[in-house]
Protein backbone atom coordinates (compact mmCIF):
# COMPACT_ATOMS: atom_id res chain seq x y z
CA UNK A 1 0.00 0.00 0.00
CA UNK A 2 1.24 3.47 -0.88
CA UNK A 3 0.37 4.95 2.55
CA UNK A 4 3.39 3.18 4.04
CA UNK A 5 5.63 5.49 2.02
CA UNK A 6 3.91 8.79 2.76
CA UNK A 7 4.80 10.97 5.72
CA UNK A 8 1.88 13.06 6.98
CA UNK A 9 3.55 14.08 10.23
CA UNK A 10 3.97 17.64 9.00
CA UNK A 11 0.19 18.04 8.57
CA UNK A 12 -0.99 16.61 11.89
CA UNK A 13 -0.51 17.99 15.38
CA UNK A 14 2.30 16.09 17.09
CA UNK A 15 -0.03 14.41 19.62
CA UNK A 16 -2.10 12.85 16.78
CA UNK A 17 0.79 11.40 14.78
CA UNK A 18 2.17 7.90 15.19
CA UNK A 19 4.16 6.08 12.52
CA UNK A 20 2.47 2.74 13.12
CA UNK A 21 -1.11 3.95 12.57
CA UNK A 22 -2.45 5.13 9.21
CA UNK A 23 -5.69 6.38 10.76
CA UNK A 24 -6.19 8.09 14.10
CA UNK A 25 -9.57 7.86 15.82
CA UNK A 26 -10.45 10.35 18.54
CA UNK A 27 -13.95 9.99 19.97
CA UNK A 28 -16.30 10.49 17.04
CA UNK A 29 -13.65 12.04 14.78
CA UNK A 30 -11.63 10.09 12.25
CA UNK A 31 -8.60 11.92 10.90
CA UNK A 32 -7.54 10.99 7.37
CA UNK A 33 -4.81 12.41 5.12
CA UNK A 34 -5.67 14.26 1.90
CA UNK A 35 -3.52 13.45 -1.14
CA UNK A 36 -1.78 16.15 -3.17
CA UNK A 37 -4.59 16.02 -5.73
CA UNK A 38 -7.28 16.49 -3.03
CA UNK A 39 -8.48 12.91 -2.55
CA UNK A 40 -9.46 11.39 0.79
CA UNK A 41 -10.65 7.84 1.52
CA UNK A 42 -13.88 7.45 3.46
CA UNK A 43 -13.31 4.60 5.93
CA UNK A 44 -15.10 1.34 5.07
CA UNK A 45 -17.08 1.23 8.31
CA UNK A 46 -18.57 4.67 7.54
CA UNK A 47 -19.28 3.80 3.90
CA UNK A 48 -21.17 0.71 5.06
CA UNK A 49 -22.98 2.41 7.94
CA UNK A 50 -24.25 5.29 5.75
CA UNK A 51 -24.65 3.18 2.59
CA UNK A 52 -22.27 5.32 0.55
CA UNK A 53 -21.78 3.75 -2.88
CA UNK A 54 -20.94 5.92 -5.88
CA UNK A 55 -21.39 9.60 -5.02
CA UNK A 56 -21.37 11.98 -2.05
CA UNK A 57 -22.59 15.55 -1.70
CA UNK A 58 -20.44 18.26 -0.09
CA UNK A 59 -22.52 20.85 1.79
CA UNK A 60 -20.98 24.00 3.26
CA UNK A 61 -22.31 24.95 6.67
CA UNK A 62 -21.32 27.42 9.36
CA UNK A 63 -19.56 24.60 11.22
CA UNK A 64 -17.58 23.40 8.19
CA UNK A 65 -18.16 20.86 5.44
CA UNK A 66 -20.82 18.14 5.67
CA UNK A 67 -20.38 15.05 3.48
CA UNK A 68 -23.58 13.09 2.77
CA UNK A 69 -24.40 10.17 0.50
CA UNK A 70 -26.22 11.12 -2.70
CA UNK A 71 -29.75 9.70 -2.56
Amino acid sequence: MFYKYLNFSHALPKELYTKSVKEQTMGERIIRPITKDGKVTIPKQLREKYRIKDYVVFIESEEGIVIKPLD
